[in-house]
């Protein structure tokens, strides 16, 4: 390719970056304000009780009675959405490690995370 090509080349794979840096960061701040109103949703249905929310809100804020408790895939999947950066699975391990210990409590869970991080839970 000619050096004029590159130079062009380059320009759209510069900005292709920032705006993709740019993305992340929207990403993460939306992230952010989704958790924060959810918790004050969940705060005002703690206090005035459940009734106040429809079900399409009670899904949406996770209030709804699920046959299974929420665990390692939702775990996982906030690490990575909440993520600045590429993650590997040793990256997810230890932040789900730091932000939600409990996983590692049942034998199920020790197990699981053991088998994404490739060690055994400290």
């Amino acid at each position: 390719m000619s050096s004029h090509t590159d130079i062009h080349v380059q320009e759209v794979v510069r900005k292709a970056h920032e705006e993709l840096r740019q993305l992340m960061r929207h990403r993460l701040q939306i992230t952010r304000r989704i958790g924060t109103v959810k918790q004050t949703i969940v705060g005002l249905a703690t206090l005035f009780g459940d009734g106040m929310l429809n079900d399409e809100l009670l899904e949406l804020v996770d209030r709804k009675s699920k046959s299974r408790r929420p665990g390692i895939t939702e775990a996982c999947r906030t690490a990575l959405m909440e993520a600045p950066k590429t993650m590997t699975a040793r990256d997810v391990y230890d932040q789900i490690q730091e932000t939600t210990p409990l996983l590692f409590a049942s034998a199920f869970g020790s197990t699981t995370m053991r088998g994404l991080a490739g060690r055994p839970p400290q």
